[in-house]
């Protein structure tokens, strides 16, 4: 059993979400996961990370914070907290259907959360621009492996050169026997 407990303050995530736990064992299916992701204490929990509390501190900042130790990490970064909301969004992105942590997801992700952190912090925004760049990755990298996207069937003018040949020709040609 895995649990996950998001906020123990007495703000904004405590008021939300004063405890989320997962009871999935090492065999939880897709569905289950996905469920549990597209539940409203999970959405609450991911949108408030892009929110500030009242010190003016963005939520994901203390998740970091809370993430690496001060002994690790005397001084938290940009860098930290960017790889903290990307870990974030994969994890509890209800949009996304999976949890798919790579080095290629994560890279994608910790550029751009790190980019919004040098224009003034995380933007909720760059999550869907992330799943809309994999969107389009995932259609591109269908369309190059489709056997069928190189071949496009033309169609031919019956003054076209197999017009030549009888319907019995053609037949014969291609094995169809009746």
């Amino acid at each position: 059993m895995a649990q996950w407990i998001a906020g123990k303050n007495e703000n904004y995530w405590a008021r939300h979400v004063k405890t989320l736990e997962i009871q999935f064992g090492s065999n939880a299916g897709a569905s289950e996961i996905v469920r549990w992701k597209q539940s409203v204490e999970v959405a609450d929990c991911f949108r408030s990370l892009f929110v500030q509390n009242e010190s003016g501190t963005y939520w994901i900042d203390l998740t970091a914070r809370n993430a690496f130790s001060m002994a690790a990490v005397p001084t938290l970064i940009h860098d930290h907290c960017a790889f903290t909301l990307a870990m974030c969004d994969i994890i509890l992105n209800p949009q996304l259907q999976s949890v798919r942590c790579t080095q290629k997801h994560m890279k994608r992700r910790v550029e751009k959360f790190l980019n919004d952190y040098n224009s003034g912090g995380p933007s909720f925004g760059s999550t869907e621009a992330i799943m809309d760049e994999e969107l389009e990755a995932n259609e591109y990298r269908s369309r190059v492996n489709s056997p069928q996207t190189d071949y496009a069937p033309e169609l031919l003018s019956r003054s076209g050169s197999s017009m030549q040949y009888s319907e019995e020709e053609m037949d014969e040609e291609f094995g169809v026997y009746e």
